[in-house]
This record gives C-alpha cells, structure tokens and sequence, in this order.
C-alpha cells in the first residue's frame, strides 16, 4: 500500500469514526427507533463507504454518507418488500382443500375431478398476496390477524384480499358456468 492509499484510509475512516453516530441517529429517525436495524444499516453505510472512497474531496461528508444511508433504506426496504410478497404455498393446505372440496362433493368422482381441476386453476390464477392470505386464512383457519402477523399485510390488506379473491373466484365460477362443481370450493370461500 502507498503512503498516499494509507492517507486515503485513513481519511476515510477518520471520517466514518466522525459522523458514525450521526448516521445512525439519522437512520433511527427514520426507522421508528428500531435500533438494530438503525445500527446495522449505519454499519454498512459505513462500510460501503469505506469501499468506496477515493479520497476526492467532500464538501460536506456527513451530507454524503446520510445520503448513502437513503439509498441503504431504499435497499432494505425494498428486500422486505420482495420477502413479504414472496409466498411459499404450503402443499398440504392445498391437498387440504382439494380434500374437503371433495368430501363435500356427491359420490360421482368425475365431479370430485373437476372441482379439483378447477379449484387448482382457479388458486393458480390469483396473485401471490391474494392466495396467501386465503390460504391462510381459510386452509389454515387463521383469523386475519393470524394471517395479518403471518404474512406481514395489515389486517385492512387482508380483508381486501380476502374480498377481492372470494369475488375472482366467483367470478371463475360463473364463468364456467358449473355451481354445482363449484359448490365445495364456494363453502370453503365463503
């Protein structure tokens, strides 16, 4: 390393060490006092920072760094955001469904058939969020702040998923023009 790089260093580190503190302060702020998270994200700030510096001049440096700590936010945010829409549907609620839809069917199996088909199609076709939350809350039973908590939506979010998915699927009904394949499928809708 070149004594001008380990002056680059070590104006950058001087400098983390400076305003260390009011980057988190700043981050704190804006993460309604989740000091973890606060601390995390000031750290790496911090670190990208260090990464990054090449020793140009900075008029304001605190201004710089509380700007990288925006775009770290963004960042974080927008991983949440992508965990809390993935869904990962659980088979055996699924299988669950299909098993009541069934047993709530007459004797025929070729009904039994097409209500599974169709219920398979009809889950298939609804968003991610939307199916979570029916899932949940009807395959699992779960009361919307079960599934408020599960699937990290507010319980407004939930009642509107479940409302919006109950009417696509009655809409999915009306479309095949079967109500009475549709029948298990409807009671366990609502």
């Amino acid at each position: 390393m070149s004594p001008a790089s380990a002056g680059v260093c070590s104006d950058a580190a001087s400098l983390v060490l400076r305003h260390h503190q009011q980057v988190r302060r700043f981050l704190l702020r804006r993460l309604r006092h989740r000091a973890q998270d606060a601390e995390d994200l000031a750290q790496d700030v911090c670190l990208r920072f260090l990464q990054c510096y090449r020793g140009q001049p900075l008029c304001s440096p605190l201004a710089y760094l509380c700007q990288m700590a925006i775009h770290a936010l963004h960042d974080l945010n927008t991983r949440r955001n992508r965990e809390r829409n993935a869904v990962v549907i659980d088979s055996d609620v699924v299988d669950t469904l299909l098993e009541l839809s069934t047993a709530a069917q007459d004797t025929n199996p070729m009904n039994a058939l097409v209500a599974q088909d169709q219920l398979h199609r009809a889950l298939r076709q609804l968003s991610p969020g939307h199916k979570a939350v029916l899932l949940a809350h009807k395959g699992e039973g779960l009361s919307y702040v079960e599934v408020a908590r599960e699937t990290g939506f507010s319980i407004h979010t939930v009642e509107k998923y479940m409302t919006q998915a109950k009417a696509q699927l009655r809409l999915l009904r009306r479309q095949t023009g079967r109500e009475k394949t549709w029948s298990a499928a409807r009671s366990h809708v609502g």
